[in-house]
């Protein structure tokens, strides 16, 4: 059993719109096609005539040729009931209910015993926002066929959009006479008389659903969250304290205390019903994870609540483990508070179960991009792409993954195709343009490295990481050195004392033949990275070329070993190198 709970308070009209249901008449059409018998055997034919090709019209679709030909059917004779109830439903799909009004009008002056001649009135009525002639004519059809509950509650809503509750409450009333008591009704006679502005009334109907089926503990929820919503706390409580006598795992019920335990403000006892509540498994996790979204912004201001809320988030995920959502916001929770690897399983659960969510693949890529998990990250952003093949982002992953891997090729791959999707976030692209001029470059395809970074300067033209390697790539390669040292010294006048944009002028003005500006700034590079290989190795260069070989060796053997695989400085140390 389960019963109803205190959360939030739905409107009139949606509970009402919840129990209608779609139309199950048992009355057919009538075969008789006039309203009034046709003496006259030519006329009859003539009439039949054009009557029949308006339904076959009409069968085909072919609105504008059934409308003229009811027409013309109703002009051989006016008194054919059915001919005009065809002429108004035809005008109501062609959405001109105006006019529809006027011929079930003339339908029903002419037959008042088929129900669908009242139905189809409703409906115009209701389209024209005439709701209580709408609802006069529902309650024609209920004396048509009272057997069918489907009426009454349109006859009922068609009061409540008229605002005459009264009425609407009388067609309850009626239908409580045909068929019993029931829950459906109940609730409706209750936000009814809420809406009257009596609450007595609305109880008795609670009380009287509750008489018909005694003991009920959904109905004595019921019962409970009417007490709270009009004020009436004490027998609310005691009504979820029965409850919960006979059923401690009842979660509605919980969720009623932990109400009541917040408005005393007694924060311990409420986290401990909410936290029993979210173990009963019939609540939904959306109402769960709801409450656990409300409470997050109170943690900054009182931090004893961090570890019962991620409480109840965990507890969320072990009552509903099929569920991708509530792993996702246990995901959220565990990376906000830097648990990332935590975080990492919950996304991976997430997506297991439910792969739709974007934003969850991206937190997940994310995650995996900052542990430096490549492997994973690669596979990750692989089966990411199988669901979102069009989003950039995830090609940005995926080139991130194979970079750190060592597959340049396949980098190009990823970036060209992100870069030819439709992606107007210029930052995802101008990551995108710097892996694949750097991807290009390894590969010694440097026409397409140099456009690359052109590319993503046209996008940041102060990108101290583009200036400085586009800078470097060429210097390597001697090639348009007076582009490259402009490059590098934008890098220096914007961070003058970074290491790497010190050793790139250096480098450069070396590969200008000028060693000894070279040496300055690659001396000042040193000083903050003494043990890094590169720079080592560009000092003992800069000392070579200017003959003092000695100094030269100390640099290089430092370099080595930093970096003891170094062909090329071995080379350089035996003097096998050829400069």
């Amino acid at each position: 059993m389960k019963i109803s709970h205190r959360i939030f308070l739905f409107s009139l009209l949606l509970i009402l719109a919840s129990c209608g249901g779609g139309k199950s008449l048992t009355q057919e059409k009538s075969s008789d096609k006039k309203g009034q018998l046709i003496t006259n055997e030519k006329i009859r034919l003539q009439f039949d005539n054009a009557y029949l090709a308006a339904e076959k019209e009409k069968a085909l679709g072919r609105n504008d040729k059934a409308i003229r030909l009811y027409q013309e059917a109703i002009e051989i004779f006016p008194g054919s009931a059915a001919a005009h109830y065809n002429l108004a439903e035809l005008y109501m799909n062609e959405g001109r209910p105006d006019v529809a009004l006027n011929e079930i009008n003339l339908a029903l002056m002419l037959d008042k015993s088929n129900v669908f001649y009242f139905e189809l009135k409703s409906s115009i009525c209701h389209a024209l926002s005439k709701h209580m002639e709408a609802a006069k004519a529902l309650e024609d059809a209920i004396h048509l066929i009272p057997g069918n509950p489907n009426p009454y509650f349109d006859a009922a809503n068609e009061y409540i959009y008229a605002k005459d509750f009264k009425s609407a409450l009388a067609v309850y009333d009626k239908m409580e006479t045909r068929f019993g008591v029931g829950e459906d009704v109940a609730r409706q006679k209750e936000q009814l008389y809420l809406r009257l502005g009596k609450p007595d009334k609305a109880v008795q109907e609670m009380k009287k659903l509750l008489s018909a089926a005694p003991g009920d503990a959904r109905y004595e929820g019921m019962l409970a969250e009417l007490y709270w919503n009009i004020g009436k706390k004490k027998e609310a409580v005691d009504l979820y304290k029965i409850i919960l006598e006979k059923e401690p795992s009842n979660g509605y019920a919980h969720f009623g205390m932990a109400e009541y335990y917040r408005s005393e403000n007694e924060k311990d006892a409420m986290l401990k019903e909410l936290n029993e509540a979210f173990k009963d498994g019939r609540i939904s996790s959306e109402t769960k994870m709801n409450i656990v979204y409300t409470l997050l912004p109170l943690i900054d201001k009182d931090t004893s609540l961090k570890t019962p809320v991620f409480q109840l988030a965990l507890t969320i995920v072990e009552t509903h483990p099929e569920v991708a959502a509530p792993h996702a916001l246990l995901g959220d929770l565990y990376m906000t508070d830097g648990k990332a690897d935590k975080a990492i399983t919950q996304y991976e659960s997430a997506v297991d179960i439910d792969p739709a969510s974007l934003e969850v693949w991206k937190q997940y890529c994310t995650l995996l991009l900052e542990a430096d998990s490549m492997v994973r990250l690669n596979e990750c952003a692989d089966k990411a792409l199988e669901y979102f093949p069009e989003q950039a982002i995830l090609y940005y992953y995926k080139a991130s993954a194979e970079r750190q891997l060592k597959n340049p090729a396949n980098v190009v791959s990823a970036c060209n195709t992100g870069l030819g999707l439709f992606a107007p976030d210029e930052a995802i692209n101008l990551q995108l343009y710097i892996m694949l001029a750097d991807a290009q470059n390894e590969l010694k395809h440097y026409e397409e490295s140099d456009k690359a970074f052109d590319k993503a300067l046209q996008i940041d033209h102060e990108n101290v990481y583009v200036l400085n390697n586009y800078a470097y790539y060429l210097s390597l390669r001697k090639s348009r050195l007076e582009k490259a040292k402009t490059m590098s010294s934008k890098t220096l006048d914007l961070q003058p004392d970074d290491a790497s944009f010190l050793d790139t002028y250096g480098w450069i003005l070396f590969q200008m033949n000028r060693p000894e500006e070279a040496g300055k700034y690659i001396a000042r590079a040193l000083e903050q990275t003494p043990d890094s290989p590169d720079v080592l190795e560009h000092m003992g260069d800069v000392l070579h070329a200017q003959k003092r070989n000695e100094e030269a060796l100390k640099y290089w053997k430092k370099a080595l070993e930093k970096n003891p695989e170094s062909t090329t400085l071995k080379q350089k140390i035996d003097g096998t190198y050829p400069f």
